[in-house]
């Protein structure tokens, strides 16, 4: 919870119960299926996020797959 609460007073990014479930799932892959404005993008860059600061992962070793260059270069964005 703390890693949430300093993403949210940082960036204002609150998740919800699933969402926060999904960043925490870290043994393994991850499948995101969710409807157009659901929050995938900010999950998955939360996750990745999640991964690199709490969990130690080396950048190098993440990979992240979508569907289009224009969700490809949105994700990249907010990333930074």
């Amino acid at each position: 919870e703390d890693f949430f609460e300093k993403k949210r007073l940082a960036l204002g990014v609150s998740l919800n119960k699933v969402q926060k479930q999904a960043v925490l799932h870290t043994a393994g892959p991850l499948l995101l299926l969710a409807s157009p404005g659901s929050g995938k993008t900010t999950t998955t860059i939360m996750r990745i996020g999640y991964l690199i600061e709490e969990k130690g992962v080396t950048p190098s070793r993440i990979k992240a797959v979508t569907f289009s260059r224009a969700s490809a270069s949105d994700m990249r964005d907010r990333f930074k």
